[in-house]
């Protein structure tokens, strides 16, 4: 990136501006490029559209909406309102999942519920998830595998929040992490940190499974949805009072400076034209990405991968080798590396071909294709 006096300018004004700019002044931060991986990005702009895969949210019990952080957010009236997500929402919640979203509470004569989802009912095997604000203002991330007590993950902020003000809320799960891998932050930094526990169960939502009726939702507590879209059932409650923006789901974990990045864009956000996006969904930016429409698994090899060749067989964004056991394996090429392209596209780029397309592309293309970069 060619650097710019004035974006310098712009940057350190966002970030002087995060406490010392007066109520309702606007932020002199540039938005900046959402983190790679995301796969739910509901905006509140007017409304409840998925600007990342999609799966936009039902809107239900009179949604509606207001100035918010970044543009419109979401308005919810503590109540009956709620953002009701698609069940293909929880297909990404398996493993390593983080949400993010600037929150606004007006009232906390109960519990508020940012994001939920699972059944935390005893006796109810399946896991279950939920953010949420306390009568005291603190923030509250809890884990519930297998419906049972002794296998629920808590973490709690040390920051309560003050009803009318706006918080930017981090919640991740590092799956399996045994060490910090639940971790809890606002407004950039980490409130706090528990380990993970394994799960027994495939999160993968399947009906009847582990995430049982109980549907992912923005502004209400284990919402349980039927025919009917959504219904009040037993244990369906802190409704969320005031208001919620930009709220955003990845599956993979942010690293502690993409959450501080997003704190700090502050109201400019995440930039929203389409060459700040990724339309392929590779982890590389359109504006960056010199192979555009790429798709993983890659297709290459047809044959198997041979050794010292490489591609990306799962499509995680890192290539894979099989390295000979007689020498030391060389750090892996990753999607950055190559700016977007896979190896089938490297070979197409290069005019390549034969056992390269049979068999993955060798070390000596990579390091070629690299350099070009």
């Amino acid at each position: 990136m060619t650097f710019s006096p004035a974006r310098s300018l712009l940057a350190f004004l966002c970030v002087a501006s995060l406490g010392l700019l007066p109520a309702g002044h606007a932020s002199a931060c540039e938005c900046i490029d959402p983190p790679w991986g995301m796969v739910g990005w509901w905006r509140g702009d007017d409304s409840p559209a998925d600007a990342a895969s999609g799966n936009s949210a039902i809107p239900a019990g009179g949604i509606t909406y207001a100035a918010g952080k970044v543009d419109a957010a979401f308005v919810f009236d503590g109540v009956d309102d709620v953002l009701a997500l698609p069940v293909a929402v929880h297909s990404f919640m398996h493993e390593d999942v983080s949400i993010d979203a600037w929150v606004k509470v007006d009232d906390l004569s109960v519990s508020r519920a940012i994001f939920s989802t699972g059944d935390f009912r005893a006796a109810q095997a399946n896991t279950a998830m939920v953010l949420y604000v306390d009568t005291d203002g603190t923030v509250h991330w809890t884990i519930r595998l297998n419906g049972s007590d002794a296998d629920t993950i808590y973490t709690q902020s040390s920051t309560s929040l003050v009803p009318g003000s706006w918080y930017h809320i981090v919640a991740l799960r590092e799956f399996q992490n045994e060490t910090d891998g639940v971790r809890l932050y606002i407004n950039g930094a980490i409130e706090d940190a528990q380990p993970d526990i394994p799960d027994l169960f495939d999160l993968d939502y399947n009906g009847n499974g582990p995430w049982s009726t109980r549907h992912a939702s923005i502004g209400v507590y284990q919402l349980e949805v039927t025919s009917d879209i959504y219904n009040t059932g037993a244990g369906v409650g802190a409704w969320f009072d005031g208001e919620i923006d930009e709220v955003e789901l990845f599956d993979r974990v942010l690293t502690d400076d993409e959450i501080l990045a997003l704190y700090e864009a502050d109201s400019a956000g995440k930039c929203k034209d389409e060459e700040a996006g990724d339309e392929d969904d590779d982890g590389v930016l359109d504006d960056e990405d010199v192979c555009p429409g790429t798709l993983f698994p890659d297709a290459v090899p047809t044959v198997g991968l041979g050794v010292s060749r490489w591609s990306d067989m799962d499509g995680d964004g890192v290539f894979d080798t099989i390295w000979p056991s007689s020498s030391v394996s060389p750090m892996p090429f990753t999607i950055d590396d190559t700016a977007g392209c896979s190896c089938g596209q490297i070979i197409t780029a290069l005019g390549l071909g034969g056992g390269l397309t049979k068999f993955g592309c060798s070390t000596g293309v990579m390091k070629t294709w690299v350099a070009m970069q």
